[in-house]
């Protein structure tokens, strides 16, 4: 039982090694986006989450199981 821990581990070890991380080609954002100072959010009126209390149903649930 031991061996086969000990085997497991170091195969283990050894792929972890080997393994090559993915290639990801990341895209370089323009230079409007990196200095911004302001957002523009857009709500959703259907979603029926309150846009003044949006955490109001977390609450009442919260209080509901006290």
């Amino acid at each position: 039982m031991r061996l086969r821990t000990s085997f497991t581990s170091a195969v283990l070890v050894i792929s972890c090694l080997t393994a090559s991380p993915k290639d990801k080609k990341k895209g370089v954002l323009p230079v409007d986006i990196l200095q911004a100072h302001t957002v523009w959010v857009m709500v959703d009126p259907n979603v029926g989450a309150d846009v003044v209390a949006p955490n109001a149903n977390n609450l009442d649930e919260r209080n509901t199981r006290k």
